[in-house]
């Protein structure tokens, strides 16, 4: 268990090779509690829990590189940018099967994926997550036509129940998709269909303005793909 501390990798050359992070518990890092540099890495069966980041990145921080995150679950973190894994401009991540419970931020309570970043989201869960502003789970980040984000979602699931989806103050209570970025939604078929992608009690809610897209909202010049598409979202 690391507590209250960061580790800073600095990952292998190739897809190959990564450096790999296994089985640890994340606890009150004030920091983010992994950053990737540069490089390949792995997160693999590891907790993350109560860590929250001063900006960018409650529990991971991807300045560089690649990540893939598999079988963690990240809980009760926060920051103002992803509270559970920021990707910043160039860096990608995939994350596959994890779940993201109680996280929060003002944009991306459980992920952000900046312009020029690439998030790939694959059998995940999002639950109880909670934007200040927008993206109850997932932001991808307004950009440019040159610059953009690009997030795929496949067999995920947001929300399990009316009691436990994302929620957003302003747009999107499960997902964000910025101007020109590209959002692809695959498998999007039914909650009870196995490597389903649904969505299920998300909500936007403001005591102070308007707000936009319970569970999805695409803005100016966004690109929403979905695939096998058939009444996913309640």
């Amino acid at each position: 268990t690391l507590c209250g501390g960061q580790i800073k990798v600095v990952g292998g050359a190739t897809s190959g090779a990564p450096v790999t992070v296994d089985k640890l518990n994340f606890e009150y890092s004030n920091n983010s509690a992994v950053l990737l540099s540069s490089g390949y890495a792995t997160v693999s069966n590891s907790i993350f829990i109560h860590n929250s980041g001063a900006t960018y990145g409650g529990s991971i921080r991807v300045s560089a590189g690649h990540l893939t995150v598999t079988d963690c679950s990240f809980s009760y973190g926060q920051a103002t940018y992803g509270g559970g894994i920021y990707v910043a401009t160039g860096a990608t991540a995939l994350v596959d099967p994890t779940t993201f419970d109680h996280l929060t931020a003002d944009y991306g309570a459980a992920a952000y994926i900046s312009a020029g970043a690439t998030g790939t989201f694959a059998s995940d869960t999002f639950t109880n997550n909670t934007a200040n502003y927008s993206g109850g789970a997932i932001y991808a980040a307004d950009g440019t036509n040159l610059s953009y984000a690009t997030v795929t979602i496949t067999g995920s699931v947001f929300g399990t129940t009316t009691l436990n989806g994302n929620h957003a103050a302003v747009a999107g209570g499960a997902i964000y998709s910025g101007n020109y970025s590209v959002l692809n939604i695959e498998n999007a078929i039914a909650a009870s269909t196995t490597s389903a992608t649904s969505f299920v009690g998300n909500y936007v809610s403001s005591t102070t303005g308007s707000v936009a897209g319970g569970a999805i909202y695409a803005g100016g010049n966004a690109t929403l793909n979905l695939a096998n598409n058939a009444g996913a979202l309640s």
